[in-house]
């Protein structure tokens, strides 16, 4: 009997350790940037958020998830004083290099190049280029929403009042409108147990400086949908970088929704 209570004493004090353990990281991570009230204006500015470690770990909470992001992944990048300020979020931004997935060495904000030349790096090949996820949210399935991939192609083909037809391109419906020709050319996948994805790309003839692709990709399984820019040229490649997002998505989960 004596032993079986020290058992269980050192049971508990092997769970306060590891729970105070915990805590202390946490804290040690937001005391090195601790939230305080500072201007985000001007080039002083600029040279706080430089002095940041690219892989500090940004503490993210969204919807039942949270995320341990690497700094240098974020888009929109907050000074030293607002980094931990507002861990709770409605939408993450992130950006990542295609097809290693490393982190850009520049905030993505306001970079409307996606093959942008990186100092003490070769200049980017036809294969390497930085995919923009503009916007990842959790859907609340139980509260009757639901992925939008599905309902934009839908409410798409009903702009399209003239003869239309259906091809396979890449391994996605593709949309050829008749006599009426949309903004965009559309791609879609909804057959997938795991995911949904609507491309709506630069059309071939158009005249955008930047050519793209703005694409909505909805995990089914874990209820998140993120909204995606990258270059139109890389189409044919739409299954890695759906890969790419899931793999740093699950990188960075720290927390899993509750089942």
């Amino acid at each position: 009997m004596e032993n079986r209570r020290f058992d269980i004493r050192k049971s508990l004090l092997r769970a306060l350790f590891a729970s105070l353990c915990g805590v202390s990281a946490n804290a040690m991570a937001t005391e090195q940037y601790p939230c305080k009230p500072a201007p985000d204006e001007g080039r002083f500015a600029w040279g706080r958020i430089q002095s940041i470690d690219p892989n500090y770990l940004v503490k993210r909470i969204l919807g039942p998830y949270t995320f341990k992001i690497p700094y240098g992944y974020m888009i929109g990048r907050p000074t030293p004083e607002r980094l931990n300020c507002y861990p709770k979020q409605n939408r993450l931004e992130f950006a990542f290099w295609m097809p290693d997935f490393r982190a850009p060495k520049k905030d993505m904000w306001s970079e409307p190049n996606y093959r942008v030349h990186e100092p003490g790096r070769d200049a980017p090949g036809p294969q390497e280029y930085v995919v923009d996820v503009v916007g990842l949210e959790f859907i609340e399935t139980k509260a009757g929403k639901s992925g939008s991939p599905g309902r934009r192609f839908v409410n798409g083909l009903a702009l399209l009042r003239k003869d239309f037809r259906i091809e396979e391109t890449y391994g996605l419906i593709h949309v050829v409108p008749g006599q009426n020709t949309p903004l965009s050319d559309d791609y879609v996948s909804l057959s997938n147990e795991g995911y949904e994805i609507l491309l709506e790309c630069s059309r071939p003839e158009s005249r955008d400086s930047n050519p793209s692709c703005k694409a909505y990709l909805y995990f089914t399984d874990l209820q998140l949908e993120a909204v995606m820019q990258f270059p139109a040229d890389a189409l044919p490649e739409w299954q890695k970088i759906k890969d790419g997002v899931r793999i740093l998505v699950e990188r960075w989960i720290v927390k899993e929704k509750p089942t």
